[in-house]
């Protein structure tokens, strides 16, 4: 348990909703960050990296992890019980060659990017349900490469509005954390100076659905700041993600509605507008309306998951019309909540696959508010379509409907090895991350979990690992003890 002392406040919590970054520089002693540097060095060439082993190889970034500082930051943006993930990375910015110019990466194919790809497409999701930890073991200055992040741009999926935004600096000295929301725009800048440039990152998930404010929240009413990223206004969406943060239904305003026909018309078509700005703002409006706007949204959704506009990414590589995106409509539909999970639900039975995953894909944004949705979704993990299962999969982990009732089809699903590709693949990550959410019974729980240890996907065994953890259970103790004791490599820093 974090001393309150630790979490954030409502102005910090402010700021990371229209922001998405909060920055921290915890009290720790320079020694720990030579060593960390040092460790570092021996364990990065520009030939080899450790991965997924950075912990083991360089144990000095477990004191940054643990550090009461940072832990209060994480509760208060991800809830008390989240988990380290099983994905870290020490990324190595070599010194440029002479005569560089400016850019950001070294060669400058990707200027600036996003993390939130889903298979091949890019997409933004608004609740923050996973974070990246960002840190330099040592001094970073501004010739060294910094990353750079933008703030508010962890809600587009478009470059165009990304660029014009103002961009902040990650680097500075040793010790100086940034925790950014997953889908944050960010890119390392180029190296000019002569030293080696480290940046280690850590993700770190969101286990539970947040029922309550998990910082120290004096005042449950949204306050705007006096301006937001690059002046960009979103009170409609700032407001959402205010109100899920803190455990409650997104609050809507029905008043008049059915007296403004052409403003709603008037949203609705501009969900599909070439600013991607007007068509954020649009969606959180259409979303303050509640109910009686559903149906108009959900005859969009089917619209919008057939085509996506054509939006210029990183030098010529396209985005849209990938039906795994979640679309604007969507966004909406997710903040309205449980007056929309009926149409939804009737969405999955839609003859086109891309219907059926758009309609999985926003059941998941909705989270706990669209539990009733969970026998659908377990039958989605059938569909013939490998999209629709991994989203519906994704889904039941974040509606959180009663464990017992979905844990059998996600244990049968997660025991299926008869297929291949990345999106089986996938499914079953996904199956194994929503059983450790959901976390059945004991009985149900511990066979399955023990059993998923030995599975050959990394990603898989983490989850086992996870949901023993948090079953915590002596024989679920010692079976952690047994798995750790023989993949010494696997210690993960989840439990």
């Amino acid at each position: 348990m974090v001393d309150r002392e630790y979490l954030l406040d409502d102005q910090a919590m402010h700021r990371f909703i229209t922001d998405g970054v909060v920055s921290l520089k915890p009290d720790l002693s320079a020694s720990l960050f030579e060593r960390m540097h040092e460790q570092t060095l021996a364990a990065v060439t520009e030939k080899s990296n450790p991965g997924d082993n950075v912990p083991d190889e360089v144990p000095a970034t477990r004191e940054i992890l643990d550090h009461p500082l940072v832990c209060g930051a994480l509760t208060s943006i991800l809830g008390p019980t989240y988990r380290m993930s099983a994905h870290c990375h020490i990324h190595l910015m070599p010194p440029a060659p002479p005569g560089s110019g400016p850019g950001w990466h070294m060669t400058d194919e990707y200027p600036l990017h996003k993390d939130g790809r889903n298979f091949g497409a890019l997409q933004a999701r608004h609740r923050c349900r996973e974070a990246m930890i960002m840190f330099f073991p040592g001094d970073c200055t501004a010739d060294m490469g910094p990353t750079m992040v933008a703030p508010g741009s962890q809600y587009y999926a478009q470059a165009d509005n990304v660029v014009r935004l103002d961009t902040f600096q990650t680097g500075g000295e040793a010790g100086t954390i940034s925790i950014i929301h997953y889908d944050m725009w960010h890119g390392g800048t180029c190296n000019y100076s002569l030293k080696k440039r480290f940046m280690i990152k850590f993700l770190v998930e969101r286990m539970d659905e947040p029922d309550e404010p998990t910082w120290n929240c004096a005042d449950h009413a949204w306050r705007c700041p006096s301006q937001g990223p690059s002046a960009r206004h979103h009170p409609h969406l700032w407001r959402a993600m205010w109100d899920w943060y803190c455990g409650r239904p997104h609050r809507t305003d029905q008043s008049g509605t059915g007296k403004a026909n052409g403003r709603v018309s008037r949203l609705i078509e501009d969900l599909r507008h070439e600013d991607e700005v007007v068509c954020l703002n649009s969606a959180y409006e259409l979303a303050q309306m509640g109910e009686p706007v559903v149906p108009a949204l959900l005859d969009k959704l089917v619209e919008e998951s057939a085509c996506s506009p054509h939006c210029p990414i990183n030098r010529g590589q396209f985005m849209g019309g990938n039906p795994a995106e979640i679309y604007y409509s969507g966004f909406a539909l997710a903040a309205i909540g449980a007056p929309a999970v009926a149409g939804l639900v009737e969405l999955l039975e839609h003859e086109d696959w891309w219907v059926r995953s758009s309609a999985a894909n926003t059941l998941l944004e909705s989270g706990a508010p669209a539990a009733a949705a969970a026998p659908a979704l377990c039958r989605a993990l059938q569909d013939e379509s490998p999209e629709v299962r991994v989203h519906a999969a994704t889904a039941l982990g974040t509606i959180r409907p009663p464990a017992d009732t979905v844990a059998s089809t996600l244990i049968d699903g997660l025991k299926q090895k008869a297929g291949s590709g990345k999106q089986f693949h996938r499914a079953r990550v996904a199956m194994a991350g929503a059983l450790a959410r959901n976390l059945p019974n004991a009985d149900i729980a511990l066979p399955a979990f023990t059993d998923a240890l030995q599975d050959e996907q990394r990603i898989v065994r983490y989850y086992a690992v996870v949901g023993l953890d948090r079953l915590a259970t002596p024989e679920a103790r010692r079976t952690l003890d047994g798995f750790f004791a023989d993949h010494p490599n696997e210690r993960y820093d989840a439990a």
